[in-house]
C-alpha cells in the first residue's frame, strides 16, 4: 500500500526563481535563460497524468532588478 495527498484544485503555490549568472559550460546569458519564463507554461508534475493529476500552470512575473 502507498500513501498520497491531493492539494484542492484552487490551491496556490508561490516561490521565487533566480537566475544568477551564465548557465552550463556554453554560457548562455541570463537573459536567454530568463526569457524561458516569460510566458505562463501548463506542467503536469508527479503520476497519474491520464486522471488529471498533477496539472501545474506555472506564471512567472518579472519582479525589481537588484
Amino acid at each position: 500500500l502507498w500513501y498520497e495527498e491531493s492539494l484542492p484544485a484552487e490551491s496556490i503555490l508561490a516561490g521565487l526563481v533566480q537566475c544568477a549568472g551564465p548557465y552550463g559550460v556554453t554560457g548562455v546569458s541570463k537573459a536567454e535563460v530568463l526569457s524561458l519564463l516569460d510566458h505562463d507554461q501548463v506542467l503536469q508534475m508527479g503520476g497519474k497524468a491520464t486522471t488529471g493529476k498533477g496539472q501545474v500552470r506555472m506564471m512567472f512575473r518579472k519582479g525589481a532588478d537588484t
